[in-house]
């Protein structure tokens, strides 16, 4: 896993899976606020098989949630 912090303290996650031993086959973003972005990886060229942000679906929620107000 690695990590990264800006000046106000925020910090951003990044897990590979595996985490050693060969080409990652997935990796997990997760920003300061906990939302996640899940990308699949081809382990032979490197390329993103398919990508779940749950960033979008929350959003989402909310907007749908003010909607109804």
């Amino acid at each position: 896993m690695t990590s990264s912090t800006d000046i106000y303290n925020n910090t951003t996650k990044t897990a590979y899976v595996p985490a050693a031993g060969s080409l990652p086959v997935k990796t997990v973003v997760t920003n300061p606020i906990g939302h996640t972005e899940t990308t699949e990886l081809d382990p032979a060229r490197g390329l993103a098989l398919a990508k779940e942000d749950t960033t979008s679906a929350a959003s989402a929620g909310v907007r749908r949630a003010r909607a109804a107000w």
